[in-house]
């Protein structure tokens, strides 16, 4: 399974990343290195680097509340379950 997934997610997810960090740095100033590969790799790691935090933190912050809800009304499901059987009897 994630020899499946993992090229179908991460592709999405790593390109997102970048734009979300571009758009918050596309005005912010750059250092300039003499090699030119130190310099790209300075530009896209920073870029990338900031989108996926942003991205890492916004998802997770979904993702809790949205399990809490999700266990909250299984609690809430499984005490109505129970109380049903104990009126039966």
């Amino acid at each position: 399974a994630i020899a499946i997934w993992n090229p179908l997610t991460l592709a999405p997810i790593y390109i997102l990343s970048y734009n979300i960090g571009n758009f918050f740095l596309s005005t912010a100033p750059t250092v300039s290195y003499d090699i030119i590969i130190l310099h790209k790799i300075f530009i896209y790691s920073r870029r990338f680097l900031l989108g996926n935090i942003i991205l890492a933190l916004l998802l997770s912050a979904i993702s809790y509340f949205l399990v809490k809800a999700i266990a909250k009304s299984y609690k809430k499901a499984k005490a109505n379950k129970q109380q049903t059987k104990i009126s039966e009897y």
